[in-house]
C-alpha cells in the first residue's frame, strides 16, 4: 500500500509500505494492505511503517498531534508543523 506522511512544509516520506501502526484517541490502530476505508485524529506517541523489501525494523516517528486517512490501500498521515 502507498504511504504519505506530510505537513504543511513539505513531504517526510512517500512510499510503499506492508504496515503501518499509528497512535490514534483510542488507542494504537495498525495498518494493513486493503484497510477499510476511514479517518482518525492521532494523538502522542509513536508512528511507524515498515517499507516494502526492507529490513524488519520500522521507521519510527514521535508525533504530538495530526490525522490519519485511509482509502483505497493508501494512507495519509497530515502532521502539524
Amino acid at each position: 500500500m502507498d504511504l504519505k506522511v506530510l505537513t504543511p512544509e513539505k513531504t517526510l516520506f512517500q512510499g510503499e509500505v506492508s504496515s503501518v501502526t499509528v497512535p490514534c484517541v483510542d488507542g494504537y490502530l495498525q495498518i494493513l494492505p486493503h484497510h477499510a476505508d476511514l479517518v482518525g485524529r492521532l494523538k502522542s506517541g509513536i508512528l511507524s511503517y515498515h517499507q516494502v523489501g526492507e529490513a524488519e525494523e520500522a521507521v519510527e516517528y514521535a508525533v504530538s498531534s495530526g490525522f490519519v486517512e485511509v482509502r483505497k490501500n493508501t494512507v495519509v498521515i497530515l502532521l502539524p508543523a
